[in-house]
């Protein structure tokens, strides 16, 4: 290296570290061959002289950002799998409801279609029971009227089998409701019981008959009854027979 003197005022200059620019210095700094390398251990890098990092250019083209954080990656991963997972668990759980939902309409409509037919069974049949009930009811109405007027013609009979008994005014009285019935001048016989005999007798002239009257004690007839006899035919006016007229007339209406 050779060195000279500085005049005063003079800048200062060195050869030997005056920078010519990148490419002077990219010059200076690129490494000997190989041919020349000594073959010990190859010598530690030089550091770059004083101000050539002020003139170094970066190529910002061949500048890459830094990978993701493998865990950022992973967490979103997680997050958006357990979104789909809360996703499908609340289709599944709404798919579910809406199946018990139409389950429990399907259960309640063939329940009410079983009742229905069920209603409409038991209807039929107390339907059909109120028409056998008014049947009955209309047969029983007409067995206990029967009853009802045979009781009654019973009670009849007693207090009127009573009556005559000691009230002769009942023969007399049926006496000429029967001549009544026959021509006025028509011959009859009428038959009394005995009891009633001397009452009919003793008030013949009631009789109203303008023919010829025989008046006949018969016991075969009951107290206050009479049976009136003539060319014409038979009248019965005994009780018993009236009662019977009576209770035909009464059962076959």
């Amino acid at each position: 290296m050779s060195a000279r003197l500085i005049k005063a005022g003079e800048p200062y200059r060195s050869s030997a570290f005056s920078i010519q620019g990148t490419a002077t210095l990219h010059e200076t700094l690129r490494p000997a061959p190989a041919s020349f390398a000594t073959p010990h251990a190859a010598s530690p890098a030089h550091p770059a002289p004083f101000g050539v990092a002020e003139d170094v250019e970066v190529d910002k083209g061949t500048v890459h950002e830094a990978p993701p954080n493998t865990n950022e990656i992973l967490a979103a991963a997680h997050a958006e799998a357990a979104r789909l997972v809360a996703e499908a668990q609340a289709r599944a759980a709404e798919i579910e409801r809406a199946a018990r939902e139409r389950g429990r309409a399907d259960a309640q409509a063939k329940a009410q279609t079983e009742l229905n037919l069920a209603v409409e069974d038991l209807r039929a049949k107390l339907a059909a029971s109120l028409d056998e009930l008014d049947g009955l009811r209309a047969g029983m109405a007409a067995h206990a009227e029967q009853d009802l007027v045979r009781l009654a013609l019973e009670i009849a009979k007693k207090i009127v089998h009573r009556e005559v008994k000691v009230d002769h005014e009942v023969a007399l009285t049926l006496a000429r409701v029967a001549l009544a019935r026959l021509h006025s001048r028509a011959t009859a016989t009428v038959r009394l019981h005995p009891d009633d005999y001397a009452y009919v007798c003793a008030n013949r002239e009631r009789l109203g008959s303008e023919g010829a009257v025989e008046i006949i004690q018969d016991r075969s007839m009951g107290p206050g009854g009479c049976v009136v006899q003539s060319e014409l035919g038979e009248i019965d006016g005994r009780i018993e027979q009236q009662f019977a007229e009576v209770e035909r007339d009464f059962l076959s209406a």
